[in-house]
């Protein structure tokens, strides 16, 4: 296919350029690599690059020595051209901290291309490699309990190494009416599958229902409840929600940290009163891998602590915390595993500030360790992070550089050669980690596949929010994105809360070429 028509064809759904062709003969490129689509392009460079039976051509195939038939599918995704100098940013993040405030107005300068639109409507997706043979019969060895879904369940031993990743995912996306849920902030799935939870920026919670594939609210609390984000037990018998509640205003302000348990088996909501934290306010919840026990954020005026408790509310440890400058603070915690293999935290931090800590020694005495900055790169204001599996890798993004910092092997990687990732504040991986997705600003997502840590490697793609039936305005952001259990579909949450709209907007997204949920 020529290059022209293959910009026809995709310039709808990516905003890739087009204008600059690398090639246009395989005797342009290198030994090692062909000419696909105008660019030089390579699956391998050896034949240890290739699956086992296979060997690697002069054109950076791998082919089968058996049949001769080559497969003339990239493993790498296409690259998308992304890169900062392209997108004309300009990303003042508002000092006041609105992911929280606001609900998920992250204040993006507006001139962010703000106006693409891919015209695809809710059905905008990424390139499918056409690969998905070679997805199909890999054991990755997980020994979490995680069934990969390539039959009996992995037993091996953990797979430290690059895997074959899977195919570039095909994302299609289907619009969920919203009822009367405003300002979403965060979902998260039971581990059955069966539902999700929705918490708004105000009182509400809501459940989507997988089967009927719609919202309906579960209940109200006082309007001065501000939530802020939720977390299920891997038993799946509770989840624990945390939430902010503020009272007066200006100097007089006061701010105080509220624990609610949702339980699964009356499917109801409680608060824990002797959780409540005064001075502060409650910002994230992560259960640990063993369910024993969940991290809770709190971030006061003037110093970040970290509360342990169990799946009812009750204390579960020591609580953890340092000073920190005043107006500064954290948004996000997340467990890991340190250089030694042993139970750690990372922490991100983008309230007038941009940090990345980690938390470590927590069966001695525990120590708040900074990640590299200066020199290696300055890591922005970030305000998520997310975890693969047991917690060796992890990911966050800078909602003001739209950075992905990447941990794992003990340590951050926060230099300046970092991947970017469009328009990008949070993420979330799959339960089995090997998708992760990165969502911001416009509706654009990202998708990150295990471990290909490159700006290449990682596939833009974005929701036609413009477009019937969502009717979003333009700076509409996503403010959530969770994976379903067991499978590559899940919901995607946000909209518009700010001054001048407020709107909201809930799509269910499947993968096309991933792996399918049993029961819907």
């Amino acid at each position: 296919m020529n290059r022209a028509l293959w910009c026809a064809l995709v310039a709808a759904t990516l905003s890739a350029s087009c204008a600059e062709v690398e090639c246009n003969l395989n005797s342009d490129c290198p030994y090692s690599a062909r000419c696909e689509m105008g660019r030089c392009v390579r699956d391998c460079a050896q034949d240890r690059d290739c699956p086992s039976g296979t060997r690697c051509n002069a054109n950076g195939l791998c082919e089968g020595p058996d049949t001769g038939v080559v497969d003339d599918h990239p493993k790498e995704p296409v690259d998308l051209g992304f890169t900062p100098a392209d997108q004309g940013q300009s990303l003042p993040v508002d000092s006041g901290n609105p992911a929280h405030d606001a609900g998920f107005d992250l204040g993006f300068d507006q001139g962010f291309d703000a106006g693409f639109d891919s015209g695809q409507g809710p059905l905008d997706a990424g390139f499918d490699s056409g690969n998905t043979a070679r997805d199909a019969g890999f054991d990755l060895g997980f020994d979490q309990g995680v069934d990969s879904g390539n039959g009996p369940r992995d037993t091996g031993p953990v797979d430290t190494g690059l895997a074959t990743p899977v195919a570039v995912g095909v994302y299609d996306f289907t619009a969920i009416r919203p009822d009367a849920l405003l300002s979403p902030v965060a979902v998260a799935w039971h581990p059955s599958g069966a539902y999700a939870l929705i918490v708004t920026a105000q009182s509400s919670v809501w459940r989507f229902d997988a089967s009927a594939q719609a919202v309906s609210l579960v209940t109200m609390t006082s309007n001065d409840v501000a939530w802020r984000g939720l977390d299920f037990a891997p038993d799946g018998a509770s989840a624990l929600l945390v939430a902010t509640t503020t009272s007066g205003s200006g100097s007089t302000a006061t701010r105080r940290g509220r624990l609610f348990v949702w339980q699964h088996a009356g499917q109801s909501l409680s608060e824990i009163t002797a959780a409540a934290a005064t001075g502060g306010g409650f910002e994230s919840v992560r259960f640990d891998p063993s369910g024993a026990r969940a991290a809770v954020l709190f971030q006061g005026t003037s110093s970040t602590v970290i509360r342990f408790v169990d799946a009812r509310g009750a204390p579960a440890g020591n609580p953890i915390g340092r000073g920190m400058a005043g107006s500064t603070g954290c948004n996000d915690v997340e467990w890991t595993l340190d250089g030694f293999g042993d139970p750690a935290l990372a922490v991100v931090c983008g309230q007038n500030t941009g940090e990345i800590a980690q938390v470590t020694n927590l069966s001695g005495t525990p120590s708040f360790v900074t990640a590299p900055s200066g020199g290696q790169g300055n890591v922005g204001n970030t305000i998520r992070v997310a975890r693969r599996l047991d917690g060796a890798l992890a990911l966050a993004v800078s909602a003001s550089s739209n950075k992905l910092y990447r941990y794992q092997s003990g340590q951050w990687e926060t230099g300046f050669e970092s991947p970017f990732s469009r328009a990008a504040f949070g993420v979330t991986f799959s339960d089995d980690g090997n998708r992760a997705l990165l969502f911001g600003g416009y509706g654009y997502l990202s998708e990150f596949r295990y471990n290909l840590y490159s700006s290449s490697a990682i596939t833009a793609f974005q929701i036609g929010l413009g477009a019937p039936p969502f009717n979003q305005p333009s700076q509409s952001s996503i403010a959530d994105v969770a994976f379903r259990p067991r499978c590559d579909e899940g919901l995607v949450v946000g909209g518009v809360n700010n001054l001048t709209a407020r709107s909201t907007f809930v799509a269910y997204f499947r993968v096309a070429n991933g792996r399918r949920c049993s029961t819907q």
